[in-house]
């Protein structure tokens, strides 16, 4: 093998070097993406899960203060017949 073909060999191997370098940084640029969009997601779950649960907390308590107002006005009824 001759100079000229051992340079072309090496810089062949340098440039396929540096694409797998190149496709590994921008393979972990995108698993990084994913883990954020996916922490996000998450996040925005958690967050619609405490909503409702504040929403249901919320509506039974009004079920409640609105069974006990119909109990009061029952025994009244009932206290004035």
């Amino acid at each position: 093998m001759c100079s000229r073909e051992r340079e072309a060999e090496l810089a062949k191997r340098n440039a396929s070097k540096a694409d797998m370098e190149e496709f590994s940084a921008a393979r972990e640029v995108w698993k990084r993406r994913e883990q954020e969009q996916l922490e996000e997601e998450n996040r925005r779950i958690a967050e619609f899960l405490q909503y409702q649960q504040r929403r249901e907390a919320s509506q039974q308590l009004e079920r409640r203060a609105a069974e006990e107002a119909k109990d009061l006005v029952r025994q009244k009824v009932r206290r004035a017949s």
